[in-house]
């Protein structure tokens, strides 16, 4: 650190004060420019990592010296009226040329205000602070820690966090860089193959000091090390990642594009410590999603499937476990629920109090075997599993009832119902209400859209974040009616949306307005629109759009006057739907298509 000296010149002690400014500057972990722009560097700077007292003792003395050499200067000096005037043409002359240290200074002083604010350390924060905020971590959690210390100035410091047999070694450069994590157990039945990619994880929330999701993911690896969970978790990884396998063979002989295939007709795409510890499913995609990830390259690594999942119109939900009434697990012996297909299962006779074998659904209607712990089984955890869906699901009353029936749980209690349209039409409980509205779509060849809602009540919809289930056979027909009502979403909101498909549309002022009104519907299954349009032989026709147990959309034509369409019209719009998932589009299609015949 620089120190002031005994100078007398009041520039000579300005010029020191910047020297000061460019130590805190080195001390911050901050960038500075010979053009006296200062950049965030890689690390933020946390308060307790420099002596602050030291530095504001040094400085205060230097701006009492130049407040002496002023005083003296104004006393002594300006004596006359002329001497007061070049006094203020030099300080004058003097400003301008020091603006770019005046601008500096600014850009200090809005450095140091975020530092205030920032609530996390950084990657070099020093080994003493970054232990207590570890010590404090693991307190939180309810884990213990352990420091090692240096024993030269050159060596690491190993801190290692630790339960019954989780153990978590993060070693630290002497500044407090985080070198290296590395998780670890003291049982075999808790290792996976995968636990490597946990280990980057951990690693990078603590070098960008995430130390919210640090803590979040420490503290699920806690509770399964408090509750002897590990084996738990593993049979349901193993489950996921088998059947990802059998199903890739299934669908490449039956699909070229089997991924997308899997991704929204099978158990979806598993990924493992992808965001969190633990198993991740990434279940469905929108079209403009799907066409525009490479979902090869994003199963290669951790860090591409995270950054294709961060895509607008990916769902994924992640897979913990979470505290419960006790419920029975599989014995220490059994690794995982699943049967591996085309093998006979065996139970062990000295088992079969304690488990059985089930059947369940896998992608193209194949079944699946599984064990089943039965109830009176003596193994039991105060643990579930839980899917944490992001983003959360808007559903209708009976399909969150269908999930509950699937899971054998609850979701939410019925005071926490909204209006389904209401939620789908802005996201958020809204004083205007989709009945209020009406919504422009697509301009066809003679016409332009215009889209109401006419369905008189309200149906009960509830937004879903979680959902406990029990076993490895409930992830597959948790996910099919998922996709099923966020395709239903899709579909509706791509006609009845304020923010996102709600558009101007160019077409002239005396172009006929087809009215499209929605007229029935059941949430999640079926959506039944009627045509208006003067001067046309469609008005008064229905188009119904039912969606299939395999998540095709049947498209259906019914009017009074018996006007026809012919099946190759309808079979063109069902692709078009199905591609875009866009009303607006298909009922476009369709009005050109039957003004072509």
């Amino acid at each position: 650190m620089s120190g002031a000296g005994d100078v007398s010149s009041v520039g000579e002690l300005i010029s020191h004060l910047e020297l000061y400014l460019k130590d805190i500057v080195e001390l911050c972990g901050l960038n500075y420019d010979n053009d006296l722009d200062v950049q965030a560097g890689p690390n933020l700077a946390h308060p307790l990592s420099f002596n602050t007292v030291e530095l504001r003792q040094k400085m205060q003395a230097t701006c009492e010296t130049i407040e002496r050499h002023l005083v003296h200067y104004r006393d002594q000096t300006l004596s006359t009226e002329e001497s007061v005037e070049l006094c203020i043409s030099d300080l004058t002359e003097r400003a301008t040329a020091q603006k770019p240290e005046l601008a500096f200074q600014l850009a200090l002083a809005e450095c140091l205000d975020l530092l205030k604010a920032q609530p996390t350390l950084p990657g070099n924060a020093g080994v003493g602070v970054l232990t207590r905020k570890l010590q404090d971590v693991a307190t939180e959690v309810g884990l213990q820690l352990f420091s090692v210390p240096n024993l030269n100035d050159d060596a690491a410091t190993t801190i290692t966090i630790a339960g019954n047999i989780l153990v978590l070694d993060i070693e630290l450069a002497p500044k407090g860089t985080v070198r290296r994590v590395k998780l670890e157990y003291a049982s075999e039945n808790a290792q996976h193959q995968y636990d490597d990619m946990a280990d980057q994880l951990l690693l990078k929330f603590l070098r960008d000091g995430d130390f919210s999701s640090f803590t979040r993911n420490l503290g699920d690896l806690a509770l399964l090390d408090k509750h002897s969970g590990f084996q738990a978790r593993s049979c349901l990884e193993n489950d996921l990642l088998s059947i990802h396998k059998y199903e890739m063979t299934m669908s490449e002989s039956a699909d070229e594009n089997h991924l997308t295939t899997l991704l929204l007709n099978g158990h979806g795409l598993p990924t493992m410590h992808c965001g969190r510890i633990g198993t991740s499913l990434v279940y469905w995609a929108s079209p403009l999603a799907l066409r525009d990830t490479d979902w090869n390259l994003a199963r290669s690594s951790g860090e591409a499937m995270a950054s294709a999942m961060s895509v607008d119109g990916v769902w994924m939900a992640a897979i913990v476990m979470e505290p419960s009434q006790p419920l029975p697990y599989l014995p220490p012996t059994v690794t995982q629920y699943l049967v591996e297909p085309n093998t006979e299962p065996t139970v062990d006779p000295a088992e079969t109090a304690r488990y059985t074998v089930t059947t369940g659904l896998c992608f193209g209607g194949a079944n699946l075997q599984y064990y089943n712990p039965l109830p009176s089984s003596e193994h039991t955890l105060p643990l579930e599993y839980v899917m944490v869906l992001n983003p959360p699901v808007p559903v209708a009353l009976h399909v969150a009832r269908q999930i509950m029936g699937v899971t054998a749980t609850t979701l939410l209690p019925e005071e926490d119902w909204w209006a389904l349209e209401d939620v789908l039409t802005t996201q958020v409980p809204s004083p205007v209400t989709i009945r209020e509205t009406s919504f422009h779509g697509g301009v066809s060849q003679d016409a332009r859209q215009e889209y109401r809602f006419g369905i008189e009540g309200r149906a009960a919809g509830i937004l879903i974040r979680r959902i406990p289930f029990r076993h490895t056979a409930d992830v597959f027909p948790i996910l099919m009616t998922l996709r099923r009502q966020i395709l239903f979403n899709h579909l509706f909101q791509s006609c009845f949306n304020f923010e996102t498909y709600t558009f101007a549309c160019s077409f002239s002022e005396t172009m006929p307005i087809l009215r499209i009104t929605l007229v029935e519907w059941v949430p999640g299954l079926r959506l039944s629109f009627l045509l208006e349009a003067p001067m046309s032989p469609l008005s008064g026709g229905r188009l119904e759009l039912s969606l299939k147990d395999d998540l095709r959309i049947d498209i259906q034509w019914m009017h009074n006057d018996g006007v026809q369409v012919e099946e190759d019209t309808l079979r063109r719009v069902t692709h078009v739907l199905e591609t875009t998932l866009d009303v607006s589009i298909s009922i476009q299609e369709f009005w050109d298509s039957f003004s072509r015949v």
